[in-house]
């Protein structure tokens, strides 16, 4: 492998603590990189005992690619580093990475350019072959062409199955307009990947009378020129840009005097929604409309363990449980209009979701989730880092001066 070759491999398999390699063969690029639990695939016992030789703490199997044995959405990365060009059919290969690959996990495919030899069953990839496969494989983060090689890094994005609870089908039919607020901002190619097809989610879920208003605080021309593009073709109800970063906060607070529904959903741009979970949240909060609740299709059981403030017990609607919490629903949340009046704009701080949250707690409001996601978070611990030196100073072309960190 060329050293120009590793060092565009080397940042994408560094990242991940999880891979399976299939088609690993000698596995050179192990040697130089700093990886920990990786799981080899190949066909080549010889290759394997080669691999061994440099990188004996990769687990390996002698097994077909396209039956590898390994448990269901499991592993970061899946890597398929120079081997499809080699396969008549691939399309197996392909259908066993998505099974073995989490979801919101990762794959890294490398392809040559063009094999002069012809000795390869596909040994011509152009960028629209390259393309197609992305988007066969999820979202597109990164595309990089070498000297004689292609190498694609692609976001496994999948839509959560069904669970044991069913969308409260046998309940009120609902008639209300719902408003749904999407905030967007572009930190990196990957967040604007997941924004996309948190958008994209959101539209092919919702079967219910709905306006979805897009802020984007700028920062990327071309998610601008997508979103616009949605807006233009109806896909949006309304598009507002501001020209730089003004926060999550200050965009959520300019979407709130153009929402018109009785029911107003605040939503960040890194959820990937399940089919009907805003008919569910707006069922169960009719439900217990005697309540003062707010809804989060999203549960986190890992924090449940550890904080009691996740913990207030559950509420049952015909059989399906659901849980009570102070702190779920700060990047995913519905409620009723009057609560949102009631609640009133977001302060302008970094962690603005997490005060949101302290106000409704502090005016009595739980916040309500289904016992199994009904969503998942793709940008968990990928977006903004709240921790870190934070600071927002703008001058508007009003005069109004933003300061605040």
């Amino acid at each position: 492998m060329s050293q120009t070759r590793f060092d565009t491999i080397r940042p994408y398999i560094e990242k991940h603590d999880n891979i399976a390699d299939l088609g690993i063969g000698k596995g050179y690029y192990y040697a130089r990189a700093k990886v920990k639990n990786v799981v080899g695939i190949d066909i080549s016992e010889e290759n394997l005992a080669k691999l061994k030789t440099h990188s004996p703490h990769i687990q390996t199997f002698v097994r077909d690619v396209s039956d590898t044995q390994l448990p269901d959405k499991t592993y970061d990365l899946v890597v398929m580093s120079q081997i499809l060009e080699h396969l008549q059919d691939y399309e197996p290969v392909l259908n066993e990475a998505k099974r073995i690959c989490k979801s919101g996990g990762y794959f890294l495919i490398g392809t040559p350019i063009e094999d002069y030899d012809k000795l390869h069953f596909h040994p011509v990839w152009t960028e629209e072959d390259m393309k197609e496969l992305g988007k066969k494989m999820g979202d597109i983060i990164a595309l990089k062409k070498g000297e004689d090689w292609w190498l694609l890094y692609v976001r496994n994005v999948v839509v959560p199955e069904g669970s044991e609870d069913e969308p409260l089908e046998d309940l009120e039919e609902i008639k209300d307009y719902v408003s749904i607020i999407f905030v967007h901002w572009s930190q990196n190619p990957e967040r604007s990947a997941i924004s996309k097809a948190s958008l994209k989610s959101l539209q092919a879920t919702i079967h219910i009378p709905a306006e979805i208003i897009v802020v984007d605080n700028g920062n990327n021309l071309e998610d601008s020129k997508f979103f616009l593009e949605e807006c233009q073709n109806k896909r949006i109800a309304l598009y507002i840009r501001n020209a730089d970063n003004l926060h999550f906060s200050y965009a959520r607070n300019q979407a709130m005097p153009e929402a018109t529904g009785k029911w107003v959903a605040i939503v960040d741009n890194d959820i990937i929604y399940r089919d009907h979970w805003l008919e569910l949240g707006i069922k169960c909060l009719t439900h217990f409309s005697d309540k003062k609740l707010i809804y989060s299709p999203i549960n986190y059981p890992y924090v449940h363990k550890r904080d009691p403030r996740w913990r207030h017990g559950q509420l049952e609607v015909k059989g399906r449980h659901f849980n009570l919490t102070e702190r779920a629903g700060s990047n995913c949340m519905l409620m009723k209009r009057e609560t949102f009046l009631e609640m009133g704009k977001f302060e302008l701080h970094k962690k603005s979701g997490c005060l949101y949250t302290d106000k409704l707690v502090n005016a009595g409001y739980l916040t309500i989730t289904p016992a199994i996601n009904w969503a998942f978070d793709a940008g968990l611990r990928k977006g903004f880092n709240f921790s870190g030196d934070f600071s927002i100073k703008r001058t508007l072309s009003d005069g109004t001066n933003i300061s605040f960190n």
